[in-house]
């Protein structure tokens, strides 16, 4: 019997986030796309790593909103509780070389936050 495919994660320190998870969420309970100033993104930005040809081929017109989630405890970090990009680091990254301000974004509430979470 063949197994099912590993999810698809999001690796950030030490914080795993369930991609898939987190897609499906976005099918089930649809939610209006919002501007993320891509300011927003510089300091986490500069510490996730993408595949530079992959992220400047993107056609900014066909681009998904990228998906963010809510972390309340940066465990040993001296971080404000706040949102992170878990799904479109690429886009992200396209935004940024095209210079763009911001990029749209849809959020995943605290609850949902925590059931892609899949550290703890």
């Amino acid at each position: 019997m063949k197994k099912p495919p590993a999810p698809r994660t999001f690796v950030f320190l030490d914080r795993v986030f369930d991609i898939d998870k987190a897609r499906g969420i976005l099918v089930a309970k649809p939610r209006p796309a919002r501007p993320l100033k891509l300011s927003e993104t510089f300091g986490m930005a500069s510490l996730v790593k993408v595949d530079a040809t992959r992220a400047r081929a993107i056609d900014h017109l066909d681009m998904d909103p990228v998906t963010t989630a809510w972390i309340d405890d940066w465990g040993k970090l001296k971080i404000k509780p706040g949102r992170i990009v878990i799904d479109g680091w690429h886009r992200v990254w396209n935004a940024i070389y095209n210079d763009y301000g911001s990029i749209l974004a849809v959020d995943l509430d605290k609850e949902e936050s925590k059931e892609v979470r899949i550290d703890e």
